[in-house]
């Protein structure tokens, strides 16, 4: 192959952002001629770890937006400090079948239960699966939803949190919800519900 062919190949690999095919020709195409495989092996490999790549990046750029305060996974949780939490529910819940079915998950119990832990890891269960997913305390949702609201900016703020496909609200109850903000949450789920 030459030189010519070889920037060529580059230059289109760059165009195409096949940052990781980029990275590992020249070695797997030395390993692909010393072990003789084919063309079609060739690019089964070189395609399978491209994918990989991608969504390995679209994974890590979703968990950076989605703002969760704590980035611990299913596995990290203790489920012999909390007996009460059925195990297999929550392994039923990291299926996402909740969310093919359009259903809202409540965790209810005291401080320092795990709420926030399990809504995390669920959270990044779901980014895995490529669902969008935003975490916001209750707290700072209702002040952005009062913000928005008196800047004039309501509708376009309800779609932003709208287009989520998992939002995970935490805190919920903490602190007491004056009228106005209840009005702004109820405005929220009614338009997610939509």
């Amino acid at each position: 192959m030459s030189e010519f062919t070889m920037d060529r190949l580059r230059e289109n690999l760059e165009a195409l952002k096949m940052k990781n095919t980029l990275e590992i020709l020249d070695n797997y195409l030395e390993r692909a001629v010393a072990d003789k495989l084919n063309i079609v092996e060739v690019l089964d490999h070189i395609f399978s770890e491209e994918a990989k790549s991608k969504r390995r990046r679209a994974y890590e750029k979703q968990i950076q937006m989605s703002g969760f305060p704590i980035k611990k996974t299913l596995d990290d949780f203790d489920f012999s400090f909390q007996p009460s939490i059925d195990k297999r529910q929550i392994d039923e819940l990291a299926t996402m079948r909740f969310l093919e079915n359009g259903e809202n998950v409540v965790f209810l119990g005291p401080p320092g239960v795990g709420k926030t832990h399990l809504a995390s890891a669920l959270g990044l269960v779901a980014a895995q699966h490529r669902f969008s997913t935003y975490y916001i305390n209750c707290h700072q949702l209702i002040e952005q939803l009062k913000k928005a609201h008196f800047e004039n900016r309501l509708p376009d703020k309800l779609k932003v949190l709208a287009k989520y496909r998992m939002l995970i609200i935490d805190e919920i109850g903490y602190l007491p919800m004056d009228i106005q903000g209840a009005n702004l949450f109820f405005q929220l789920i009614a338009r997610r519900y939509e």
